[in-house]
């Protein structure tokens, strides 16, 4: 609440990157009327493609609010929306005219970063991105796995990956009721719009991504090792992940193979985690007792959801399998994010 008026603030926020990601984040925002999207910027659309794509979404549907374009301008049920084509972090115009609270950066471009980071730095808002490079971290706040008022520190902060985002909370805690002996992770991933419809190039070191996405379960690396090795540097020897690219649009699975030190046995798992659902994960994470496929997950606001059904253990061995959007879970935190910062301002 404003001292002066008494009236509840608005939040002002841009998003950098219009591409599933972004969109995601708008529609989940449009949702509340304490934030207010003032601008987008995202220099590889035209303004036609994203007034269209910002009202028509093969996976999550037609927006029910009326969008017009007007010159560069974007109209969302009568409000503007300043629509900008720059790209570069360093050269938007926020730290001059445009007045915001927060820019989420949904570029996923980590190029110049250092440069990116230090112009942030001297600008009057915060800054999150929606990625997780290498050694930052410091500079990172993963729902689930950190205390709420981490999010205080610093005015920039990276909020990891979708799948990071999934499978760290789980491991945490675990690793804190149990001794992990070691871990192997494999997620099944949708395919993103940088994968080939044909065999052609690939857009990373690994070969196989530049198979047709159509048609193949496509193996790769996936930055979730990383991201958990650099979390856990006492464990780092001891996990292993890895990913597949599935012919599907939306909504990904994890499977994680846990060996403990001692032995656990299935029921207690079970209604440990479904504790943990209830309490400590509550918001983030779902304990689901359904018979359900990945498209029943379809737009789930949490960062996971653990099946009933697939947790099952052998000795020390546990398995525990959970589904999760890849865009609009992921987004959640994001507008989570969002909703903490504005508790602070």
């Amino acid at each position: 609440m404003t001292a002066a008026s008494g009236k509840t603030k608005i939040l002002r926020v841009a998003i950098n990157g219009f591409g599933r990601i972004g969109r995601a984040l708008f529609r989940i925002c449009l949702q509340d009327p304490a934030i207010e999207i003032v601008a987008i910027d995202d220099c590889y659309l035209t303004l036609k493609e994203i007034a269209y794509l910002c009202k028509y979404d093969s996976i999550y549907g037609v927006l029910q609010q009326s969008v017009e374009l007007i010159e560069n301008q974007l109209f969302v049920s009568g409000k503007p929306i300043e629509i900008l084509q720059v790209g570069d972090l360093t050269n938007l115009p926020f730290a001059d005219g445009l007045d915001i609270d927060v820019l989420v950066d949904a570029s996923g471009d980590t190029s110049n970063l250092d440069a990116k980071l230090e112009f942030l730095k001297h600008c009057p808002f915060r800054t999150a991105f929606t990625n997780y490079p290498a050694n930052r971290r410091s500079q990172t706040y993963i729902y689930g796995t950190q205390e709420r008022s981490a999010l205080i520190i610093g005015k920039i902060v990276f909020l990891g990956t979708c799948d990071a985002n999934a499978v760290l909370p789980i491991y945490k805690q675990l690793a804190t009721a149990y001794t992990i002996k070691s871990a192997s992770i494999v997620t099944l991933h949708p395919y993103l719009s940088n994968q080939n419809l044909l065999d052609g190039k690939s857009p990373s070191r690994d070969l196989e991504l530049g198979r047709a996405s159509q048609n193949n379960l496509i193996p790769k690396t996936t930055s979730l090792e990383d991201i958990m090795r650099e979390y856990f540097p006492n464990s780092k020897d001891r996990i292993a992940a890895m990913s597949f690219r599935v012919p599907t649009n939306a909504v990904a699975n994890a499977n994680l193979h846990l060996v403990f030190e001692e032995a656990v046995s299935k029921q207690l798992l079970q209604s440990t985690l479904a504790e943990w659902c209830d309490t400590i994960w509550a918001g983030i994470g779902l304990y689901s007792q359904e018979r359900c496929v990945s498209i029943d997950h379809l737009a789930s606001p949490y960062s996971f959801i653990i099946d009933h059904h697939w947790i099952d253990t052998a000795g020390s061995q546990a398995r525990i399998s959970l589904w999760y959007d890849t865009e609009w879970g992921y987004s959640s935190r994001v507008y989570d994010f969002l909703k903490d910062v504005a508790k602070l301002t």
